[in-house]
């Protein structure tokens, strides 16, 4: 049996500290699961698999955390992105000890089998990203409607792929339990497996599944973005019409320049 829980956060910050400081968040779910999973964004299956089989490597291989320091940087990344930020990496980073620290199997959600649609994918989402890294320029810069449509044409995009994401992520809590077993020989004889899986605070994979799986939200209030931008979100991702969309983007754009919080 599969115990799934998972673990909404953010993963980064606006510096480097509040990064480390949200993956410490993590840490005790690092400490008291049984294997946990790293989110892997549009991950192949090989790249999973790789991923997977250097953590456990570099677990079995090195005893002292500082000699996992000297090869954290060499083992295979699966988020290599130049858009990454610092802080993003930083929050990585100080998961990825604390994994080792603890000795925890690894678990990557994502593992595309079509190498094409992955890439796909990360290539829309970067598109988004862009737009709405566009909208919040032009709306600093005092350009309201133009910052409006720029955010809708981007959570267009970026909610297209966060939703494809989420089906796939649901859709491998189904083989997750025998992969584990079959990988892990620590656990292969274990009653219950308890898993628990960090993901970004947009997505909703707990849609998708009829497994029975805990969320919860590590996420502070103050570090959410405007609430009329979390409801543009829902709609985006519910394909409500346009119309019906950009009053509320409109609503947040006031909000953000309002309260001065431009997180997206």
């Amino acid at each position: 049996m599969l115990e799934i829980t998972i673990l909404k956060v953010r993963h980064g910050g606006d510096t480097k500290l509040e990064a480390r400081l949200e993956a410490q968040k993590v840490r005790p779910h690092i400490e008291s699961c049984d294997v946990f999973s790293v989110e892997g964004s549009c991950a192949t299956r090989d790249s999973a698999e790789h991923y997977e089989l250097e953590q456990m490597d570099a677990q079995d291989k090195l005893d002292d955390i500082r000699d996992f320091f000297e090869v954290q940087s060499m083992i295979h990344t699966l988020n290599e992105n130049p858009r990454e930020a610092p802080t993003s990496r930083a929050w990585g980073d100080r998961i990825e000890r604390y994994i080792f620290i603890n000795k925890t199997p690894v678990y990557v959600s994502e593992r595309w089998d079509d190498q094409k649609k992955a890439s796909d994918l990360s290539e829309q989402h970067d598109s988004g990203e862009g737009l709405i890294d566009r909208a919040v320029d032009l709306l600093q810069a005092g350009h309201l409607q133009d910052s409006v449509n720029s955010f809708y044409e981007g959570l267009i995009l970026d909610m297209g792929v966060i939703v494809q994401r989420d089906r796939h992520i649901a859709g491998n809590f189904l083989e997750a339990e025998q992969t584990i077993r079959d990988k892990y020989k620590k656990l292969k004889s274990k009653e219950v497996i308890r898993l628990k899986l960090v993901i970004g605070s947009n997505h909703r994979p707990e849609l998708y599944t009829n497994l029975p799986v805990q969320v919860l939200s590590l996420v502070e209030e103050s570090s959410l973005q405007v609430p009329s931008y979390r409801r543009a979100i829902e709609l985006v991702r519910r394909d409500v019409p346009k119309d019906d969309v950009i009053p509320v983007l409109n609503a947040a754009a006031k909000e953000m320049l309002e309260y001065k919080n431009f997180r997206t």
